[in-house]
Formats: structure tokens, sequence, C-alpha cells
């Protein structure tokens, strides 16, 4: 493990910390999103009997039976989103107020030596900016590190369980996808760490300006000022745009793979061979496993 990776895990061990006061909400949360996950695999699923037994077979209880699974379904769907959403926003929100309350009593306690060795407007930038940023790893990648995680772990086993052959068509994609996810992740962090840098210095400028706006109109420095103000927001959105030229391309580039994923798939399934030993429910439960995949996949690779 680098020093990078040791120190973030380091700081996100810390910040765990201040989620335990709340194991409740994050347990019941945690649960909503395993019953989540389970809905994607199962929709996957009813695919495979409503192709089959509704137009192949055309079996009357499954034609019957079907709009109440689908209804069913959803509704668990829905209610598990509302819970697992309002249950981590709710915790997240709660280390957010601890987080930004501690540290402004510590603010407060600091000398004044430590006040003329730093900027006030990086100070603010952390108790508003950066402290905010904690509710993204404590409610939107804990989101997406277990429901999406549990439902793609569902639909490959699924997938195993239609036909093995197909599945692992399938899976030669993944050591490509695992790399993927990786680099961009550490790619990330470095642009995110600038980012909020960069908003320090954005803050500092406009502290600075609104702080003594009586002296630059006195020396008419408005130009100085507003061109030094135009540089610092011009370096935040040129980082912000990396963070989504990155972003976009990891997404353009892991759905690339998935479809020549999917060309193979049709292919293999189109052989002979293979079209006596499957059913036409089973390739399409099987094609809609992975097109479900596909939004868990992409949000993975955002963490």
């Amino acid at each position: 493990m680098t020093q990078t990776q040791a120190s973030s895990t380091a700081v996100y061990r810390r910040l765990l910390r201040y989620a335990i006061p709340y194991w409740k909400a994050f347990f019941i949360a945690t649960l909503a999103m395993v019953f989540f996950a389970a809905t994607e695999t199962s929709f996957a699923a009813l695919i495979k009997p409503l192709a089959d037994g509704s137009f192949v077979a055309k079996d009357a209880d499954i034609i019957r039976m079907m709009p109440i699974w689908l209804v069913g379904l959803f509704v668990i769907r829905g209610i598990a989103s509302f819970v697992s959403t309002y249950g981590l926003a709710w915790m997240g929100r709660k280390v957010v107020n601890d987080l930004r309350d501690r540290m402004f009593r510590h603010l407060l306690q600091l000398p004044a030596s430590f006040y003329d060795n730093h900027s006030s407007g990086q100070l603010l930038s952390r108790l508003i900016y950066d402290v905010e940023q904690v509710t993204q790893a404590s409610t939107s990648a804990i989101t997406v590190i277990i429901k999406d995680t549990l439902t793609v772990v569902g639909l490959v086993a699924w997938m195993l369980y239609l036909n093995v052959v197909l599945a692992l068509t399938f899976l030669l994609a993944g050591p490509f996808i695992v790399f993927m996810v990786l680099y961009i992740n550490r790619r990330f962090r470095r642009i995110s760490s600038r980012i909020q840098g960069s908003m320090g210095d954005i803050t500092h400028v406009s502290e600075e300006a609104i702080g003594a706006h009586r002296v630059i109109k006195v020396f008419g420095v408005q130009v100085y000022e507003a061109d030094r103000f135009a540089r610092t927001n011009e370096a935040n959105r040129h980082l912000n745009m990396k963070m989504t030229a990155t972003s976009a391309t990891s997404t353009a580039v892991i759905q690339l793979v998935t479809a020549c994923s999917l060309a193979g798939i049709v292919y293999i399934a189109t052989l002979d061979d293979m079209l006596a030993s499957i059913s036409v429910g089973t390739f399409m439960s099987f094609v809609a496993a992975m097109v479900l995949m596909l939004g868990p996949m992409k949000r993975i690779t955002t963490i």
C-alpha cells in the first residue's frame, strides 16, 4: 500500500468514528440497500418466465401473476430506495454537523499566532466547503460501494446460473474494468485534492478583496483584483473540467468494453450448439442482467 493510500485509509477510519453514534440508521439503510440490490437481480430473473411462460408457452398462470410480481417488485424497490437514501443522508448530515461544530470550537481555542500564519479564506473554505465534502464520503460513496457492488455480484451470480459459458465470456472484460476503476480512482483523488485547494484560493482572494474594498478603490486596483480573481476562478474551472473529462472518458471506455462483450455473447449464443441448449427467456434474461449491470458499474467507477 502506498503512503497516499495509507493516509486516505487512516483519514477514512477517523471519519467512520464520527458515524458510529448513528450506527442504527446506517444498519437500516444498509439493509434497505440489500433489498434494493436484490430487486435488480429479481427483475432480470422475471424476464425468463415472462418470455418463456407468457410469450412462448402462453402459460395462463404466469400471464395472470406476472403483473402482480412486477408491481410488487417495484413497490419493494421504491421503499428500499427511499429508506436507504433518507437513512444515509440523515447520517451524513449528522456527521457533517458534528465535524463542523467540532472544527469551529477548535478554531476558537487556537492561539493568535495560528491565524497570523493561515489565511482566513483558507480556514473558511475548510470549515464550509471541505467539511461539506464529507457528505459525499459518508453517503454517496457508501451507497455505491454497498448497493451497486451487491447489485453487480447478484447479477453476475444470476448470469452464471443461466449459462456459465456466456457468463465467462462477459467476465473476460472484468480485469480491464478493474484496472480502469483503480486508475480512475487514483486520478479522481489527485484532482479532488487540487479542487479543494483551489476553492480555498477563491475564498481567500474574495475575502481579501471584500475586506479591503476601500483600499482597492483608493488605489484604483480594481482591474488587478478582478484579474487575480479571474485567474483563481479559471484554475478551479479547469480542474473541475478535468474531473468531468476523466469521468466521461472512463464511462465511455467501459461501455465500449461491455458492448464488445455483448457482441461476443450474441455471437456465441447464436451458434447451433448453444441455440439448442438455451431458451429465448434465458437469453433475454441474460441480456437484461448485462444491461442492468451497466449503471452500477458506471457509478462504481466514479467513487
